[in-house]
């Protein structure tokens, strides 16, 4: 929002003469201050609201060829001017038991009763008008409450009677600010039906298509500039521009032969949004989906690029425009460009084709000059417009600070201080800058920038798509005898369809013989992934190569996609640069040939790895005179399918490898040299993807394939090293390496089958099972980061078991899901005997509690550190309370401390039945070698019978006598029954 304006500098803003405004000049030099005597203001509400009236008439006479600066202030400078006219105004109608004009002020209260009236900022295209008129109710308040105290000070307070100083009070603190506020509604209404701006700062845009519809941007703008005209220097860049509109929305070459693509200007569907400002919350610039989901989706994007390029800030801070790969943020750049009007000038750079090494100046005039060819001068161009407020639309803000790394962060700041430099020299100018949402955090963000973020597509949405296309397409569909494209089709993979270029990519992938027609029905998510790769890939490579090579080649191109995706995620990220996937191709396919459309290009492996695929998305910067590169899916599924892809290709290789009478070792070089980096359960689908494509392996195979595992794994203790010295995707130790590999080779073991037991991996210790996964978790520990460890613990549930020979286990599973934890099987950890019968208590001694607490002093692990505090001071105070465990027969334990807790919990909060009562004192008190726990239970169990009626401290007794107690205990309860008065007890006891 921007900054509000003082009251005296809006009047002169917009040529105040009135004498009431020299009036206000000659009181105590104080309006110079911006400080208005505020009894002088309601007294003269007359004057006040001539004043007002007379300003805001004339913002509502436009001026022909008024600048965009000009014109601007005027009207920011008329909201401050209704705002305060509405207060003063209102404050002359309350029913007060004195005048105003009545009041004798003295010469020493003439110093306090002024309030310096900066006002609330007018409405800004990201709020609602009711959050706007929350501000300015709150600024009324505060008004009232300083007018309150003034009038308060003044010396014939004290001579008014109690009920009439109350009354006042209520007038002024309660009565004024509602009054007040609506008022200011009415005078708002009233102006934004004449002043186009008001209209649009407040979303009152009240034609639907012209809401929603980008292309209305046009006449939503126009109807603020007349009489601007583009310069001439201009024209050829708005031909080019405007020109993109007629242009399929695809490359021909991506489709079938035959079809007829839509042009952009047809099928462009207008996104959703969500927006706001960057000083509003820090998470608002990183990708925080919890913060975004707070905000509200809107369909209003026309009436909002509006509203914002008709504010000050326009010319003040950025707006950014985030999105998704494929979701709609080049193309939306290109639209805008095409429709806003040549008034406002526009000039779209794509930064990917910019050198980045230029400042901003010079990569505005390097894209006018690679667009037209002409040649032309910043400095000049925006003189020649001077009333106008150019717009410079930076297309791809995360290519240029992903290929160039942290050269280009403080690019941002950098666009805020050249529109200083240009308010400065008179030469007012937007800039709309569009990002990639996980990369944008990376930037340094200016304050009150205004950010975007691009919603995918709903269902309407995307059935709107899909009528277009079939619209084009019907021609082509009767020529090839196919049936249209239908929403139905594409219902079970909702996430790929509501990106538009993932939406198109089904579109052609149907198009070809009706693929997903024939297929959709029960085709699992690694089916289509499987299908559309292969068929992406197959139609790019029939253009170069013969059909009998196809198939090879597919699988080559498919290997190589996967070992980018390993790429990526080895490296932590979901892009890379193709000088690291140059590395990555040499280091393990060092022998594999990459297949090159023009032979005559020095193209590394990296490019052309990535060179022809429609699912794949480039980001280009050209920095010092050289090309930098990186890349990344459409769609992050498609990388995590290729990794799970390669991961079973990998274990089907093993698995078919033969052990002789001499070795029994398993060759795992490739697959430890890529599953030794990052755990992939912090990726869930990629263990999904496993699942179902190993599910369609036979049993046998994949049998074997566990066994490989089970295999690789036993053996992880006596390796040395793990990985390729080759391949080296970021810097590890071997800590981390074993730790990440025996993380992988579990997370695959468990997509083999339904569970594994601890003893399986170590089969060297089958009675070792809770000390090797104690040695494994701690492994994982120390190698792996926080939220690695967090992924594993979430997807593996872990449940300890015990055979009948007392042996202990644990059985691993994987909970795609999460897992609800389970009570601590103490039993279990303390490894008491098996089949031992009866009820009966453990203590741990005080020396084992210190060791246990020096250990964790010693570590300063974080989470044992902060469970050591909290036992702490029953350490010393109450150990054998906190040491006690009773076990009972079915092997469930309680602690002496957690059975007090319950019943002081019940007792505290009157909670819980009967039942829950007396099974709370039973508990106690049939834990032996506690005689002052028992006699303080005793001392309760009195006291809350005392406090019961007699029904309930019957039903309490018998319960607890119905348990059948220790014979001691029960005596001692039937004597408390007694004292209460509670004889006729049914049990015989």
């Amino acid at each position: 929002m921007t900054t509000g304006l003082r009251y005296v500098d809006a009047v002169r803003l917009l040529g105040g003469q009135d004498p009431l405004l020299k009036r206000i000049d000659t009181l105590a030099g104080l309006a110079s201050l911006g400080a208005l005597p505020v009894v002088e203001l309601i007294e003269a509400k007359n004057e006040v609201m001539k004043l007002g009236n007379d300003l805001v008439n004339r913002v509502r006479d436009r001026r022909s060829g008024e600048s965009w600066t000009s014109r601007t202030a005027r009207i920011e400078a008329a909201h401050t001017i209704i705002v305060t006219a509405a207060f003063f105004s209102e404050a002359q109608t309350l029913s007060l038991p004195f005048k105003w004009s009545n009041l004798r002020i003295t010469k020493e209260e003439q110093c306090v009763m002024v309030v310096d009236l900066v006002t609330p900022a007018h409405p800004s295209p990201e709020l609602s008008f009711e959050k706007t008129c929350s501000s300015i109710y709150t600024y009324y308040g505060s008004l009232s409450k300083s007018l309150k105290q003034f009038v308060s000070g003044l010396s014939f307070w004290n001579d008014l009677a109690h009920h009439k100083r109350k009354k006042t009070s209520t007038e002024i603190t309660k009565t004024l600010p509602v009054r007040a506020l609506e008022r200011y509604k009415d005078y708002y209404r009233q102006l934004q039906v004449d002043v186009q701006e008001f209209a649009y700062w407040a979303n009152m845009v009240s034609d639907e298509a012209t809401r929603t519809e980008l292309a209305s941007v046009n006449s939503l703008l126009t109807r603020l500039t007349e009489g601007l005209a583009l310069p001439v220097q201009l024209e050829s860049l708005a031909k080019v521009q405007a020109a993109r509109l007629q242009r399929p929305i695809a490359k021909s070459g991506d489709v079938p032969i035959g079809m007829s693509l839509p042009s952009l200007q047809d099928a462009y569907i207008t996104p959703r949004y969500r927006a706001v400002r960057a000083n509003e919350g820090a998470s608002a610039s990183s990708g925080d989906e919890d913060y975004w989901g707070e905000q509200e989706v809107r369909d209003d994007l026309p009436a909002f690029i509006a509203g914002f390029l008709s504010t000050s800030d326009a010319a003040a801070v950025p707006l950014l425009v985030l999105g998704h790969p494929g979701g709609g943020k080049s193309v939306l750049t290109e639209v805008l460009a095409a429709h806003l009007p040549s008034s406002y000038m526009p000039i779209r750079v794509p930064l990917r084709e910019v050198s980045a090494s230029r400042d901003i100046q010079g990569q505005i005039e390097q894209a006018i000059y690679l667009s037209t060819g002409e040649r032309l001068a910043w400095p000049s161009l925006a003189r020649s417009t001077e009333k106008a407020l150019p717009v410079v639309i930076l297309d791809g803000f995360d290519e240029l600070l992903q290929a160039t790394g942290s050269h280009q962060s403080a690019y941002l700041e950098r666009i805020v201080e050249f529109q200083e430099r240009e308010r400065d020299a008179g030469r007012a100018v937007a800039f709309i800058v569009t990002s990639r949402i996980a990369v944008i955090e990376r930037a340094r963000m200016p304050l009150r920038s205004l950010l975007v973020r691009i919603e995918p597509f709903n269902q309407l949405q995307i059935e709107r798509w899909i009528d277009i296309w079939n619209r084009w397409n019907a021609a082509y569909f009767t020529r090839a005898n196919l049936k249209p494209f239908s929403a139905a089709l594409i219902e079970s993979h909702f996430s790929l369809a509501e990106q538009p270029l993932l939406l198109m990519m089904l579109a052609l992938y149907d198009a070809d013989d009706n693929a997903l027609h024939y297929t959709i029905r029960g085709l699992r998510e690694s089916e289509l992934y499987e299908r559309l790769l292969k068929s992406f890939t197959s139609r790019e490579l029939r253009k170069h190569h013969s059909s009998e090579r196809v198939e090879q080649l597919v699988e080559q191109e498919l290997l190589s996609l996967s070992i980018v995706a390993f790429a990526m995620f080895n490296r932590g990220r979901q892009w890379v640069a193709a000088a690291e996937v140059t590395e990555d191709l040499n280091a393990l396919l060092p022998s594999h040939q990459m297949h090159s459309r023009d032979l005559d290009l020095p193209l590394s492996p990296g490019e052309l790895v990535f060179g022809r695929f429609f699912f794949v998305h480039s980001s280009k910067a050209n920095y010092d005179e050289k090309a930098l590169q990186t890349y990344e899916f459409l769609h992050a599924t498609f990388g995590e399918f290729l990794i799970a892809r390669l991961v079973v290709l990998m274990l089907r290789e093993m698995a078919s490898q033969r052990t002789s009478l001499f070795t029994s070792e398993i060759e795992d070089t490739w697959f430890s040299a890529l599953m030794s980096w990052r755990a992939i359960s912090t990726r869930t689908p990629i263990l999904g993807f496993l699942q179902e494509i190993l599910a369609d392996l036979p049993s046998h195979e994949r049998n074997t394939c566990l066994r490989r595992v089970q295999a690789i794994f036993h053996g992880l203790s006596n390796r040395q090293s793990v990985g390729h010295s080759a391949y080296q995707p970021m810097a590890a130790n071997s800590i981390e390496l074993h730790a990440h590999y025996s993380a992988n080779l579990l997370c695959v073991g468990l997509a083999c089958t339904p569970f594994i037991t601890v003893s399986q991996l170590f089969p060297d210790y089958p009675d070792e099972a809770p000390a090797e996964w104690l040695k494994l978790v701690r492994l994982w520990q120390a190698g792996c980061d926080a939220d690695e460890v967090t992924s594993l613990v979430a997807t593996i549930q872990a449940t300890s078991q015990q055979d009948s020979k007392g042996t202990r286990d644990l059985r691993l599973s994987y909970a795609p899901k999460g897992w609800d934890r389970p009570p601590i099987d103490l039993p279990w950890i303390l490894d008491l005997s098996h089949g031992a019968n009866g009820s009966r208590t453990i203590y741990l001694n005080k020396p084992w509690a210190e060791v246990w607490a020096r250990q964790i002093h010693f570590s300063f692990s974080p989470f044992e550190s902060i469970l050591l505090h909290l036992v702490e001071p029953m350490m010393e105070e109450g150990w054998d309370l906190l040491s006690a465990f009773h076990i009972l027969g079915d092997y469930t334990s309680r602690s002496v401390e957690s059975g007090l807790r319950d019943l002081l919990w019940l007792l505290v909060n009157n909670a819980g039945s009967v039942e829950h009562r007396a099974g709370a004192y039973i508990r106690l008190l049939m834990i032996p070698r506690f005689e002052e726990t028992e006699l303080s239970v005793f001392n309760v169990l009195a006291a809350d019978l005392a406090a019961l009626d007699d029904e309930d401290a019957r039903e309490i007794v018998s319960t607890i006598i119905s348990l059948n107690p220790s014979g001691e205990v029960m005596a001692l309860v039937r004597s408390l029954a007694l004292e209460r008065g509670v004889t006729d007890l049914d049990h015989d006891g």
